[in-house]
């Protein structure tokens, strides 16, 4: 069971992989975004002892906590597109990625403070 640490580790490297890629690799920057809040969010919950094991499980606190209901749209989008690229072949552009990293920096700068580096 990975540490709130390794966690959040696991984000910075997702959002650093994204940051290095360059077109025509759009679909996967959109996954390793969504992954990388997964990570946050994830991170956040092991500081409560919670290790959900499957999105659905996740999903739940995300809809539940009191603190993660404030990023749960946010959430639900970088999954929704994710699984988008991933499964319904949807081409996304480079600003279609700018924008989803707007979704994940709302998810950081609530989650990010309340993680231990």
């Amino acid at each position: 069971m990975p540490t709130a640490k390794e966690h959040r580790a696991q984000a910075e490297h997702n959002e650093f992989f994204v940051a290095t890629l360059q077109n025509p690799f759009w679909d996967w920057a959109v996954t390793a975004t969504f992954y990388a809040a997964l990570h946050y969010v994830d991170a956040f919950l092991m500081t409560k002892g919670i290790d959900p094991e499957f999105h659905p499980d996740r999903n739940e606190y995300v809809r539940n906590d009191p603190t993660l209901t404030k990023i749960r749209s946010n959430y639900r989008q970088l999954q929704n597109d994710s699984r988008s690229a991933r499964y319904d072949v949807v081409p996304y552009s480079q600003e279609d990625v700018r924008l989803l990293q707007e979704e994940l920096k709302a998810i950081k700068n609530l989650l990010s403070p309340l993680i231990p580096r």
